[in-house]
């Protein structure tokens, strides 16, 4: 697991954007965070943005979250950025809820130049159950 990714498993729970990236060394350029989200195989993931504040002005090059309905969608981001049936990529002013395909759930936020002073910083909270 890498530097900025999390794994949550149950069946409910919460995250918040900062309380990962503040474990990751200040960094001008780009930073990459996940949070792996797993249940019961039976189960189904639903995720809600309770907190969303993402840097404007945003066309999506920027600041995003991606939200990859299958563990799939996920392990073949490299290779097919953007475009697979699973994921839900959140820009701008606002988050729609997400619910999975499988019992498997992964949220990427991307984020570039926020700063030592945590200003100007892009976050969010999401809860899923």
């Amino acid at each position: 697991m890498g530097e900025c990714e999390q794994e949550l498993t149950g069946d409910e729970g919460a995250f918040k954007s900062d309380e990962l990236m503040e474990k990751v060394p200040y960094t001008p350029r780009a930073t990459t965070c996940a949070w792996l989200i797993e249940t019961a195989e039976e189960k189904r993931i639903s995720l809600k943005f309770e907190e969303y504040k993402l840097e404007k002005p945003n066309d999506c090059n920027y600041n995003f979250i991606e939200v990859y309905r299958t563990k799939e969608d996920y392990d073949g981001r490299a290779t097919e950025h953007g475009g697979e049936k699973g994921t839900k990529k959140f820009c701008g002013s606002t988050a729609d809820s997400v619910k999975s395909i499988q019992n498997f759930l992964a949220v990427r936020f991307f984020a570039v130049g926020f700063d030592i002073n945590n200003q100007r910083r892009p976050q969010f909270k999401a809860n899923f159950t």
